[in-house]
């Protein structure tokens, strides 16, 4: 069991202490992505960032070392903004930003990752510190960025809050890295109780056939790999249809990816 962090509201508000104490509750049985945004939400208008961002990431085939590439081809994104300028956003990805942000690039490579702005603007270079410099045209100059990351489970989290005033950013780092971490383990046992559900449901034929199906082979090549007839695999692809409440092999593959029936199979 992880022991208390005896300093995490040592220097904060009443008010702010009041405002943990309900994101806390929330992160407790925090499940979705609408859940997610309402704790983003409440870390807005509880502390002194008038710019949060946060978002999750879940990858359910590939290894954790691929994972930190943020491949969109293998990994499922839900990117939150509470209230982080649009205009910015767009700026941002537009000029590709993400591949020179030294934020970003940390986070990307060392999950499990706390910083401030200010430290990462006093070791990046001469390039990298564009990006923090058209972040200051839109008010956003002192920020602290979190992330954690769960091999088993294949989930990262990630919180950015930005534009408080300087030294904010230096008192609430504990804090936003408090809040993501406990966001993040709600959000892992969720995933691994769905998984472990998910599994009950299906015979291992059918998860045998499941994970063929993931990498685009037929029911005829599936059969020919297992051992089975074809028109047994095509029971077994109609069963999945009715237990996943899925209409095509599309939907359903996508669905046992949500659930990381596919890491087991």
């Amino acid at each position: 069991m992880k022991a208390f962090p005896d300093d995490l509201v040592r220097d904060l508000t009443k008010p702010e202490i009041l405002g943990l104490l309900e994101i806390m509750h929330y992160s407790n049985d925090a499940q979705t992505q609408k859940d997610f945004g309402h704790i983003l939400g409440l870390v807005h208008s509880t502390f002194s960032f008038p710019n949060v961002l946060g978002g999750v990431i879940l990858s359910t085939d590939v290894d954790a070392s691929d994972l930190k590439g943020w491949d969109v081809a293998t990994t499922q994104h839900w990117l939150l903004n509470e209230s982080y300028p649009e205009a910015w956003l767009k700026e941002y990805y537009e000029q590709k930003y993400y591949q020179c942000d030294p934020v970003a690039q940390t986070i990307a490579t060392s999950f499990g990752f706390t910083t401030t702005w200010a430290e990462m603007i006093g070791v990046c270079t001469p390039a990298q510190r564009v990006v923090f410099d058209r972040a200051a045209t839109f008010g956003m100059v002192h920020g602290v960025t979190a992330s954690c990351f769960d091999e088993d489970s294949m989930w990262a989290s990630f919180m950015s809050c930005a534009g408080c005033a300087e030294g904010e950013d230096v008192r609430l780092k504990p804090v936003v890295s408090y809040i993501v971490q406990r966001l993040h383990d709600s959000l892992v046992v969720w995933s691994r109780l769905l998984r472990r559900d998910g599994r009950e449901k299906f015979t291992t034929q059918e998860r045998e056939v499941m994970r063929w199906m993931s990498v685009g082979k037929t029911n005829g090549e599936i059969g020919s790999i297992i051992g089975l007839r074809e028109r047994t695999v095509k029971y077994h692809v109609s069963q999945l249809f009715m237990k996943m409440d899925v209409h095509n092999r599309a939907q359903l593959v996508s669905e046992a990816r949500k659930l990381g029936l596919l890491i087991a199979v």
